[in-house]
């Protein structure tokens, strides 16, 4: 009898992806490198 073990990728890559390019966007920002407007 064998057990299957599903493997799932790990999200931490991601999720500091996803917070490095939104702090990195923030001090384009700030320094006025980078206009922001919604």
């Amino acid at each position: 009898m064998s057990t299957e073990t599903k493997k799932v990728a790990n999200p931490g890559p991601l999720g500091l992806l996803g917070f490095g390019m939104t702090t990195v966007l923030l001090n384009l920002h700030n320094a006025g490198v980078l206009p922001l407007s919604i």
